[in-house]
């Protein structure tokens, strides 16, 4: 439930789906690097998609697919990057960062010029 309300945080025009803008939000929020074309591709084209953007089903899977990759950091990350959205050890939601939808804005004027 919970990366399903992290999920409908960053889908800031409430279309179902995370553009690669509304995704690099996510990224810069949880203190990862947004993909560059090749990682936007290989998302895309690995997890469930549709036009060119990853549906809900596509960030759920993605993220399972991470804490069972076997890596032994991957779940820490995923908990870190819970906590940098305002979660807390119970999966509560915090505090919310009110700078998400301004820098998401922002984010698509600059690349919007580009």
């Amino acid at each position: 439930m919970t990366l399903m309300n992290v999920f409908d945080m960053f889908d800031f025009d409430s279309d179902g789906l995370l553009s690669r803008n509304e995704y690099s939000a996510f990224a810069i929020a949880t203190a990862d690097t947004p993909p560059d074309d090749e990682e936007w591709q290989l998302l895309t084209s690995q997890f469930d998609a549709r036009d060119e953007a990853l549906t809900m089903v596509g960030f759920l899977f993605m993220h399972e697919c991470e804490a069972f990759s076997g890596d032994d950091l991957a779940v820490p990350d995923i908990w870190e990057s819970l906590y940098r959205l305002g979660y807390d050890s119970n999966l509560q939601l915090q505090y919310v960062s009110f700078c998400i939808r301004e820098f998401f804005f922002a984010l698509h004027h600059i690349t919007a010029y580009n």
